[in-house]
């Protein structure tokens, strides 16, 4: 019985450590070019190491931290990493959280889990966009007061 106690307090330990990380890392990621803090209004992260990611991994999903419901997916589709970016909703319209769309690398879309039936495009077509650039020589800076046409 003891052990088994011992086994999942270390257990949780551990847990909230990987979450610690995984929180660092993500503020880290977008605030690397000395940028303001994700939930801000605007907020701008290193180009090229989004764009180095994004090649790699597929978009990238960043949450709300401030709990606006407002959580984005950055995209970048462009072989030079000061052209192409978008900035989108993660959600299609006014759903929650649960319905955060999922990025489908073999089909190159977007799926909507709440509707399996609706997919949106890589380039986040049909979804709300904000404006997304960058600036100087490696500054990506997200707007999100103003949407993109």
């Amino acid at each position: 019985m003891r052990s088994k106690l011992g086994a999942l307090a270390l257990a949780g330990v551990l847990g909230l450590a990987a979450l610690v990380l995984l929180l660092w890392f993500v503020v880290r990621l977008a605030t690397e070019s000395g940028g303001s803090a994700l939930g801000d209004e605007t907020f701008d992260a290193n180009a090229a190491t989004l764009a180095a990611q994004i090649a790699r991994d597929g978009p990238i999903l960043f949450p709300d931290l401030l709990g606006r419901g407002r959580d984005i997916y950055i995209q970048h589709l462009s072989d030079d990493r000061k052209e192409g970016w978008r900035a989108f909703r993660a959600t299609a319209g006014a759903a929650d959280r649960r319905c955060t769309l999922r990025w489908e690398p073999t089909e190159a879309h977007f799926r909507d889990p709440c509707d399996p039936s609706r997919t949106y495009p890589a380039d986040g077509a049909g979804l709300e966009q904000y404006q997304a650039a960058v600036e100087g020589s490696n500054k990506l800076v997200v707007d999100l007061r103003r949407t993109a046409p």
